[in-house]
């Protein structure tokens, strides 16, 4: 991926020269504000998006105990999830609800799998 550099200018003096002080200076303030404003998002682009900057979700990774017993998974996401992926899983298993409400603290889960460890993505 190419890199995002920084294309802002400062304002040519010359153009300045006959202008207000007060515009002179907003215009200075304004250039300076934009080029930080872009070299942040330059920045963040360049080092790539995550799913998690994008989204109001949180990755978690939880190891189930015995097969279909249920697990908690807490998240900090301070409202009801609306679902989950599972975006990995130590051994062969289906995931999945066990049936109890969700809240804005915790989800429930079941594996039929014992011990099985799972990285989901939770919306």
């Amino acid at each position: 991926m190419a890199q995002i550099d920084k294309k802002i200018s400062t304002p040519n003096e010359n153009t300045l020269q006959n202008q207000p002080v007060e515009l002179v200076r907003y215009l200075k303030d304004l250039n300076e504000v934009l080029s930080r404003y872009s070299m942040k998002l330059g920045d963040i682009i360049n080092k790539g998006l995550r799913i998690t900057d994008n989204f109001d979700s949180q990755i978690v990774t939880v190891t189930t105990s015995g097969a279909d017993t249920e697990v908690i998974v807490p998240h900090t996401l301070k409202r009801v999830p609306n679902g989950y992926f599972v975006l990995n899983t130590n051994k062969a298993a289906n995931i999945y609800d066990s049936g109890t409400t969700w809240t804005t603290t915790n989800i429930y889960i079941k594996s039929n799998a014992a011990t099985t460890t799972v990285k989901m993505l939770i919306l």
